[in-house]
């Protein structure tokens, strides 16, 4: 499912690096600030310490959040390759005009946990 009003790129992004609603609103509030430690991320988005633990692993894999430690604690910033900040700003723009095609957009994507389990009935040549 492909929105018309989406751009392509912006689609490609958000099926290729984000996973949930959640991890979009941390990924943009990360976004906003220069740092940001996981308590004050679950606090200010009102969700789990766990949840934002397995997001923040994500968009790290996906080379969009950086983590720094400083005295023992654990901070995040935003600092992801040119090419994909480009794809984050217009992304962080359209959601704030076109939010709910952008949450339909997130939700028809297949889960990760769903397409492993569907590979694994996959037959090999």
């Amino acid at each position: 499912m492909t929105s018309a009003r989406l751009d392509q790129n912006v689609e490609k992004f958000i099926y290729a690096c984000i996973n949930s609603v959640e991890q979009l609103e941390i990924l943009l509030l990360i976004r906003s600030r220069t740092e940001l430690d996981a308590d004050t991320i679950t606090q200010e988005l009102r969700t789990t310490a766990s949840s934002v633990e397995k997001r923040l692993a994500d968009l790290m894999r996906k080379n969009l959040v950086v983590m720094r430690e400083n005295e023992g604690k654990r901070t995040y910033h935003y600092d992801p390759p040119p090419h994909l900040a480009e794809h984050v700003d217009q992304l962080a723009t359209l959601y704030t005009t076109h939010r709910v095609s952008i949450i339909n957009l997130i939700f028809s994507k297949p889960s990760d946990a769903l397409t492993g389990f569907s590979d694994a009935f996959r037959f090999k040549e």
